[in-house]
């Protein structure tokens, strides 16, 4: 029983070590800035229509997060 317990993971960090790259860390970084930036116009867009009534506001909020 204690013989099925015992793993040897080293073979596959191994492996996962020489699959990443400079160009895997960059398309992740720019896959996770994505996914941050939608998340924040998510945000922003609830937080301003909740917070005011003003469309101007509203637009504004919205435009200088997308920019």
């Amino acid at each position: 029983m204690e013989n099925m317990l015992e793993y040897d993971l080293t073979p596959y960090i191994e492996e996962f070590y020489n699959y990443i790259t400079f160009e895997t860390v960059i398309k992740f970084m720019i896959v996770y800035f994505f996914i941050i930036w939608i998340t924040l116009l998510i945000w922003v867009t609830k937080d301003i229509i909740n917070r005011t009534s003003s469309i101007f506001l509203q637009i504004i909020s919205i435009l200088i997060i997308l920019l």
